[in-house]
């Protein structure tokens, strides 16, 4: 257990929660220090390295601190978590997470702000989405695809460095639905969008 700034004292494992709903430092900091900041970060440099995240480097753990990726590697990731990990997205399917003491006492109460979870958007499957206060914003986000009137396909949305972060995975997510061709096979296809980038690309 670590202190979060208060007296109070939560086990570590709990921040998971706010980490993945709302992109905690607070909760970050926590998981480094738990293993010392310094061989933390090396741990997620060569988990990165691992999965296949050939671009990517980390200095921290932080949101603040700097990080070189790209798209498709967060892509790799969001898919790695999805099949290997798939409790972390199930977290972050979760509406809320109450932390109680021994006695039944509420602690902490934390919410779930991602909007497709606010707005009950039954395609949504999962993922993190950073909003900031004006809109914009990075994306990992699966949504499930209607493939024929029977059967779905879940589709990864990566979206960087996004001046309107909703707005933008919505286009996307309509530019999919109206292109799909039925019968087509896309078991392999994944949309990504590299932040700048002026068209969307289908990766097969």
């Amino acid at each position: 257990k670590y202190s979060v700034g208060s007296a109070d004292e939560v086990p570590s494992g709990a921040l998971i929660y706010p980490l993945l709903f709302d992109t905690n430092d607070t909760a970050a900091k926590v998981f480094a220090r738990e293993h010392g900041t310094r061989q933390f970060v090396k741990y997620m440099n060569e988990k990165a390295t691992a999965i296949g995240m050939n671009d990517t480097v980390f200095s921290g753990a932080l949101s603040v601190d700097v990080a070189t990726t790209t798209a498709r590697d967060l892509f790799q990731l969001l898919q790695y978590v999805n099949e290997q990990k798939h409790f972390l997205i199930d977290v972050t399917l979760a509406n809320d997470r109450t932390l109680t003491d021994d006695s039944g006492v509420k602690r902490y109460a934390w919410v779930n702000k991602n909007p497709w979870i606010v707005k009950k958007d039954g395609a949504y499957r999962g993922g993190v989405t950073e909003v900031r206060s004006d809109g914009s914003g990075n994306a990992m986000a699966l949504f499930a695809l209607p493939l024929s009137e029977f059967d779905e396909q879940t589709i990864a949305f990566v979206v960087v460095d996004s001046r309107d972060i909703v707005r933008d995975v919505e286009t996307l997510r309509t530019f999919i639905a109206e292109h799909f061709v039925y019968g087509a096979d896309v078991k392999t296809e994944r949309f990504i969008v590299e932040g700048n980038e002026p068209t969307p690309s289908l990766i097969k």
